[in-house]
C-alpha cells in the first residue's frame, strides 16, 4: 500500500487531488495537512487529515515520522500575485520557509526513499513573445514570483540527499469548479452568473485588463499532470504544466457569457488594474508529455460549462 502526504490538502488543487486519487484504483493511504479540513471524504482509500502549522516544525516532523509517506505533493502556500503586492513579507516568508520546514523535516524523520513533488509556477519566467520551456530565462515581476523562484533554489539544494526524489513544477494558470473568486477566471463566472440570476439577458462584468493572453488548463487535468510526474518525473528536473496555448481574458469572459445565454457589458474597474501585468503567458508542454505522456484533454469551454452549471 502507497502512502501519499499532502499538504494543503483543503486548498482548490489539493481537493480536486483528492477526487482524482479516489479513481486511480490503486490501494493507497492519504494524510492531507492544512488549517482548515477540506470537505471532501473519499471512498475508495484510507484518508486522514491533520490540522497542522506547517512552519511548527515539531508538528509536522510527528506526523511525518509516524506516517512514513511514499509520496509527497507539497502544495501548502499562498498563491495570490495581488495578495504578494500587498504583504510582500507575508509571502515570502510563508512560500520559502514553509518549503524549508518541511524538507528539514523529511530529512530528519522519513527513513525510506520518499518521491516529493514541489509545485511552483510559471510567474518565474515573467513575459515573453514566445512559448517558455524550462531552460526559458526567469524575469520574476512579483513578489509571489520571487518566493517560487526562491524556492527552486532551495528545492535543488536538497537534491544530493541520500533520501530525497524531488521533482518540481512550473504550473501555468488553472481553474474549475470551487475555485476561490479572488481569482481571475472564477470572479467572471461568477458575476455573470449573479448578473444573469438578476438581469436576464445583460450581464454587467467588472474588470481589469482583459486583453491580456494567457495558458489555461482544467485543474482535473492540472491534478492527473501531478499524479503521473509523482510516478514518472526525474529527480531534480522542472515540468511545465501547461496547455500549451494562449486565450485572451476577454476570449473567456464571451464563451462564459455564450454558455449562459446573456451579452456582457464589460466596465473597466480601475482598483482591479496592475501595472505589472504581463501580456503573454503562454508555455511549451513538450517535456512533460514526453516523460509522462501527460497531455491537457478538458477543453475550455468544458470548465466554464462545469463551474456555471456546478455553481462555481
Amino acid at each position: 500500500m502507497k502512502r501519499y502526504l499532502v499538504t494543503g490538502v483543503s486548498g482548490f488543487v489539493g481537493q480536486h487531488f483528492l477526487k482524482y486519487l479516489d479513481n486511480v484504483g490503486e490501494r493507497i493511504e492519504v494524510f492531507g495537512l492544512d488549517l482548515v479540513s477540506g470537505n471532501y471524504v473519499p471512498a475508495n482509500y484510507s484518508y486522514r487529515f491533520g490540522v497542522a502549522d506547517i512552519f511548527i516544525s515539531g508538528v509536522v516532523r510527528n506526523i511525518l515520522a509516524d506516517f512514513q509517506p511514499d509520496y509527497i505533493l507539497h502544495l501548502a502556500a499562498i498563491s495570490s500575485v495581488s495578495e504578494s503586492l500587498n504583504n510582500p513579507e507575508k509571502i515570502m516568508n510563508n512560500n520559502i520557509c514553509s518549503t524549508i520546514d518541511l524538507l528539514s523535516s523529511i530529512e530528519a524523520v522519513v527513513r525510506g526513499s520518499c518521491r516529493i513533488l514541489v509545485i511552483g509556477s510559471s510567474e518565474v519566467y515573467g513575459e515573453s513573445d514566445e512559448l517558455l520551456s524550462e531552460t526559458s530565462p526567469c524575469f520574476p515581476r512579483n513578489p509571489y514570483a520571487y518566493s517560487k523562484l526562491a524556492n527552486e533554489s532551495i528545492v535543488q539544494s536538497y537534491c544530493g540527499k541520500t533520501n530525497f526524489d524531488i521533482i518540481m513544477t512550473r504550473s501555468f494558470m488553472h481553474t474549475g469548479t470551487n475555485q476561490n473568486e479572488k481569482f481571475v477566471i472564477a470572479s467572471f463566472v461568477k458575476q455573470l452568473f449573479a448578473a444573469k440570476c438578476k438581469n436576464g439577458q445583460l450581464a454587467k462584468l467588472a474588470t481589469g485588463n482583459i486583453d491580456i493572453f494567457r495558458d489555461i488548463t482544467d485543474v482535473r487535468d492540472v491534478v492527473r499532470a501531478y499524479y503521473l510526474l509523482l510516478q514518472h518525473g526525474r529527480h531534480g528536473e522542472k515540468y511545465n504544466v501547461c496547455s500549451g496555448t494562449a486565450v485572451s481574458l476577454r476570449s473567456v469572459i464571451e464563451l462564459a457569457g455564450e454558455i449562459l445565454g446573456v451579452q456582457v457589458a464589460i466596465e473597466i474597474d480601475t482598483s482591479r488594474l496592475r501595472a505589472n501585468d504581463l501580456q503573454l503567458v503562454v508555455g511549451n508542454n513538450e517535456k512533460i508529455r514526453n516523460e509522462t505522456g501527460w497531455q491537457p484533454e478538458i477543453k475550455l469551454s468544458q470548465t466554464l460549462r462545469d463551474m456555471i452549471e456546478g455553481n462555481f
